[in-house]
């Protein structure tokens, strides 16, 4: 049996990040908090505390937020190469969307599966 300030403090960190969704019931994650933040929370995003304001992203989160770095990083590599022409926009933008596409489409796909 765990204290309740011990059950406490860990409760509000397996919540905050969602760890039922991996399959992690509380008992287990009150055994090895460690070892689940380790396999699910720290190689995906930053861990949740109990101080923190934020929440990790969700799946479709993290989605658009690589969309949106992609995005960047294109506009950025096509400003280098000099190309300000609307086609060139165009040719990035068509590229962009079909990266996005194909990204929500994977992710449904994994989501359907159970992964």
């Amino acid at each position: 049996m765990y204290s309740d300030e011990y059950t406490h403090y860990w409760a509000e960190i397996y919540v905050a990040n969602n760890l039922i969704y991996h399959g992690v019931t509380l008992d287990q994650f009150l055994a090895d908090p460690m070892r689940a933040l380790t396999n699910f929370v720290f190689s995906a995003s930053p861990m949740v505390s109990p101080e923190c304001e934020h929440l990790p992203l969700l799946p479709r989160q993290v989605a658009v937020k690589r969309t949106l770095e992609a995005y960047e990083r294109d506009q950025t590599s096509a400003e280098q190469a000099g190309a300000t022409d609307a086609e060139t926009r165009l040719r990035a933008t068509a590229i962009l969307l079909l990266r996005s596409v194909a990204a929500s489409h994977n992710n449904h796909a994994i989501n359907q599966s159970g992964g």
